[in-house]
């Protein structure tokens, strides 16, 4: 599977390219652009023919876009004393070079003009949680449960040439599957990119980590990266930029967004904090002692109401719903 760089490719960057300061990741992102369309190609090997024929095997530093321009522009007026003399002769080399930089401005003006102008107009659209749980339906037809304290950022573009998005905190997907737009979550300093799966991301200071439940998904920082499979969970740890693979997964974690879980000896009040997130209620418990009440019990997707009445007949306890909040009450002991 072939990793897709999101590094936008503009003048500045071939410039960067040309004179060797290029990154590996930026270099890769001009590749993939090359490899688009033969236009992008052809302009490509002017400006690398130009840059070499002025001054051959040196390093270059881009001047500003609109002195290139001004500069083509007082070229074409005078474009008959130009071509009397050699480029070379007539200019110093700043300007030679923004002279033929804005030429190719010009003639590819979508690119390298018109394109940085409408990148700025793009607006994001930001969903932003804080102890609430936000359930939403991307331009994609994808679904995304955006974990409490959690935040996805994405462009109002979204889904006309790309699925890119930004994710800080944990949220669930249930991506659409389109092969021709694969849909990427950048998550700190990595990315993931699926065709179609559900997976759940959490991303914090310390680590990222993506459990598969359908499908497989790409988690990738540079040429580094592992496939995560259904029923795997993959880890990137921050501090050593090492990633990993697990192959047991915990389906608590996605129980927020899937609400299926598999409690094993856990205690009431750890049950009710995940119960709590998934049904969006409250959960006071009267009693403090039977926080630490254990069960275990699976449950899939199942009603609030049976999920109660099986803690209540399991742990000897009563359940009390009022509006949003659940009163728990009982005997200290088993």
């Amino acid at each position: 599977m072939s990793i897709r760089s999101h590094i936008p490719v503009d003048i500045e960057l071939l410039g960067k390219y040309l004179s060797g300061d290029a990154s590996p990741e930026e270099a890769m992102a001009i590749d993939e652009w090359l490899a688009d369309t033969p236009e992008n190609r052809r302009l490509f090997q002017e400006l690398t023919d130009i840059w070499e024929s002025i001054v051959p095997g040196t390093g270059y530093q881009l001047p500003d876009k609109e002195q290139a321009l001004l500069e083509w522009q007082r070229l074409i007026k005078n474009k008959d004393t130009a071509k009397v003399y050699p480029i070379k002769n007539a200019f110093p080399f700043k300007y030679v070079a923004a002279a033929v930089l804005g030429l190719i401005c010009v003639t590819s003006a979508y690119f390298f003009f018109h394109k940085k102008t409408a990148d700025k107009m793009i607006s994001e659209v930001v969903k932003q949680t804080n102890t609430e749980i936000l359930r939403d339906t991307l331009p994609d037809h994808s679904i995304v449960v955006l974990n409490s304290h959690s935040q996805l950022r994405y462009t109002q573009q979204f889904n006309d040439s790309n699925r890119a998005l930004t994710l800080h905190g944990q949220a669930w997907f249930d991506v659409a599957t389109n092969p021709q737009k694969p849909f990427v979550i950048q998550a700190g300093d990595i990315h993931i990119k699926v065709l179609g799966t559900s997976f759940n991301v959490i991303q914090d200071s310390n680590k990222i980590e993506a459990t598969v439940k359908t499908g497989a998904i790409l988690m990738y920082k540079g040429n580094n990266n592992i496939t995560v499979k259904a029923g795997q969970k993959g880890v990137f740890q921050v501090s050593s930029q090492q990633f990993s693979v697990m192959d047991t997964i915990d389906m608590n974690v996605m129980g927020y967004a899937t609400r299926v879980f598999n409690f094993e000896n856990a205690t009431l009040k750890d049950m009710t904090t995940e119960l709590g997130k998934a049904y969006n209620v409250n959960f006071v418990f009267e009693n403090k002692e039977l926080e630490n009440r254990t069960m275990s019990s699976p449950f899939e997707n199942n009603p609030l109401q049976y999920i109660l009445e099986v803690i209540s007949i399991t742990l000897n306890v009563e359940c009390r719903q009022e509006n949003n909040t659940i009163y728990i009450s009982g005997k200290g002991q088993n």
